[in-house]
């Protein structure tokens, strides 16, 4: 199955790890780096330097840790979803996401060049970045509910979080808006369900998930399998039975032929019979006629 940025979602928490473990480090350099980007996206005096500072040292040690491609792109896609939180903090920001993703993308490369990530910059709209956003906080509400450290470890609540944030989607699914994200949301309604098998204290609204498949859609697409289905079936069963009738018929005429010939050999046999005994009569006959000639 091909990758898409909404498949990279359900990985992203080993990502969260390495940003946290490596934003610890500081460097005067990486406040000089910033200082041209903080100037630039900062407003009301509140200075991005130290969030700018955090993203360098994260790209930095992606770029150091990371080789393939879907691992930097993974890494790039959780960079947006940290800065689409922290600046959604931010009142009145006047920056979109995007614009500040593509301001510290060009700041890196910048300084420090590019391997792979910049390949996924331009592929990244503002809409993409909500969607993988609400799929990496439903993966996240569901982590906390299944493992067994914190307070929403077989939460209802937490679960019916996961539940609410699932259905805001559905709308946009059964209308066939999004099929990646969609598909990525049914992953994760596999996921959900079968792990809500084991619990039964939640109430049964929230213990399974509905597909993001329209009934309609699923309608349309197991009706055609039906009817061949059914074709198919009608086709072999005519088969059999036509053949069986072809062999009946054959049979049944092969009889009445015999019977046929069986009767025309008795009456040819009749008629050969009878045709030496008229001729014997004739004999008779004429041999009366001379006889009574002679007298």
């Amino acid at each position: 199955m091909r990758e898409t940025f909404y498949s990279f979602a359900s990985s992203l928490s080993n990502y969260k790890s390495l940003f946290y473990s490596t934003a610890e480090e500081n460097d005067n350099i990486y406040t000089q780096i910033c200082a041209p980007f903080s100037a630039e996206y900062s407003i009301n005096g509140d200075s991005l330097t130290s969030l700018c500072e955090k993203c360098i040292i994260y790209l930095n040690n992606a770029e150091a840790n990371f080789y393939s491609l879907i691992e930097n792109a993974r890494s790039a896609v959780y960079l947006l979803c940290f800065l689409h939180d922290e600046l959604s903090r931010k009142v009145s920001y006047r920056y979109n996401t995007l614009t500040v993703y593509n301001g510290l993308i060009d700041l890196y490369e910048e300084k420090y060049g590019f391997r792979t990530i910049e390949d996924y910059k331009k592929h990244i709209v503002v809409d993409i970045i909500e969607k993988v956003k609400n799929l990496y906080d439903l993966y996240e509400l569901f982590e906390k509910f299944t493992h067994s450290t914190g307070d929403c470890y077989n939460n209802c609540e937490c679960a019916k979080k996961c539940v609410d944030l699932y259905k805001t989607h559905l709308g946009d699914c059964y209308k066939g808006i999004n099929q990646d994200f969609c598909n990525e949301l049914e992953k994760f309604r596999g996921l959900y369900n079968s792990h809500m098998e084991k619990i039964s204290k939640c109430d049964d609204e929230i213990r399974t998930l509905p597909s993001t498949k329209n009934i309609d859609l699923q309608i349309a697409l197991i009706v055609p399998f039906v009817i061949i289905l059914v074709m198919s079936f009608t086709l072999f069963i005519l088969h059999k039975f036509t053949s069986f009738f072809s062999r009946l018929r054959s049979l049944t005429s092969r009889k009445k032929q015999v019977c046929k010939n069986i009767d025309q050999e008795l009456y040819e046999l009749q008629h050969n019979y009878e045709i030496p005994k008229e001729n014997s009569q004739n004999i008779s006959y004429r041999i009366l006629y001379n006889s009574g000639e002679n007298f």
